[in-house]
């Protein structure tokens, strides 16, 4: 049994988190070299009431199957599950060391993945908002981290695609990738669920659901 003020349970979970990261990031790179193939496959999506719709079912499943992107996708969950479990018995541990404080404000940062957290303050293309640059040093301050530290925590400074492919060809804008959260009512939440539900195998996260979702909403906006 850890001695008072010992963060051991801390750091361990902090390093079975990184390790399943890890894990999760290599499977994101085996995906994403046959995203392209795949993507062009679903972009064909009739509809669950369109009589192909058996077919691309079938076109989809089998596709997964012959590139070996099944095991890789039942993998995923289970993964990302486990490593939300091992962040929220971190969370409801107090930190007592710089070392458990240091390990918390960097798993908070690294699980941000988003450009407003992203790298150094200014410069490098990354200008942070004044009130999160506040906060963070605030951070930095509590965990006994430099600007330096915080500048380069593993994974703060890469965007999430939680829209994989870009939509900024609907918008004047340069293309590129955006984050947003999103607040989903308990109502709205139960609807996204039945609707993940009704999703051929592997079916997709809620994140992923939600952008599949918006961009069927936003391509039939703009055909009407």
């Amino acid at each position: 049994m850890a001695a008072q003020g010992d963060d051991a349970e801390i750091l361990a979970l902090s390093e079975q988190i990184e390790a399943i990261e890890a894990e999760l990031a290599e499977i994101d790179a085996q995906i994403g070299l046959l995203d392209a193939e795949r993507e062009a496959i679903r972009g064909r999506y009739p509809g669950q009431k369109d009589p192909r719709y058996i077919a691309w079912k079938n076109e989809i499943d089998a596709f997964d199957a012959e590139r070996g992107l099944k095991p890789l996708f039942e993998r995923q969950d289970p993964l990302g599950d486990r490593a939300y479990d091992l962040t929220t018995a971190m969370w409801a541990i107090p930190a007592k060391t710089p070392a458990g404080r240091q390990a918390k404000v960097k798993r908070r940062l690294a699980d941000s993945k988003s450009e407003p957290w992203c790298g150094p303050e200014s410069g490098s293309g990354c200008d942070l908002d004044y009130h999160i640059k506040m906060v963070r040093r605030l951070l930095g301050e509590f965990a006994g981290m430099t600007e330096e530290e915080l500048a380069h925590v593993p994974g703060a400074s890469t965007a999430v695609a939680l829209f994989p492919q870009p939509i900024a060809s609907m918008m004047d804008e340069p293309e590129r990738t955006h984050l947003y959260g999103v607040v989903v009512e308990p109502p709205e939440h139960a609807l996204l669920d039945a609707w993940i539900a009704n999703q051929p195998k592997p079916r997709p996260s809620r994140a992923v659901a939600i952008n599949r979702l918006f961009q069927q909403a936003m391509h039939h906006r703009l055909e009407t």
